[in-house]
């Protein structure tokens, strides 16, 4: 494996484990999968994006979290 291969395979999952702790007080609906997928794909995207760029896993996840709006950057949320 590349080191940007394994870079992006860490990455997502971090990225990954951020949607499911910001969704995972919500009662598991066919909506919710959907969105969580549809929002799960967009990151990754971006992911991938960044990491081409030359940015660095950190950097890119810190982008992708920089773009959410503020109430959802915090580690618990209130729903």
């Amino acid at each position: 494996m590349e080191e940007s291969e394994e870079r992006e395979g860490i990455g997502m999952e971090i990225i990954e484990s951020y949607l499911d702790s910001m969704l995972g007080k919500l009662p598991d609906t066919p909506e919710l999968r959907k969105a969580r997928n549809e929002l799960l794909q967009m990151m990754e995207d971006k992911f991938g994006e960044l990491i081409e760029e030359g940015k660095s896993e950190n950097e890119a996840a810190g982008r992708i979290f920089g773009a959410l709006p503020p109430s959802h950057r915090n580690d618990y949320m209130r729903w």
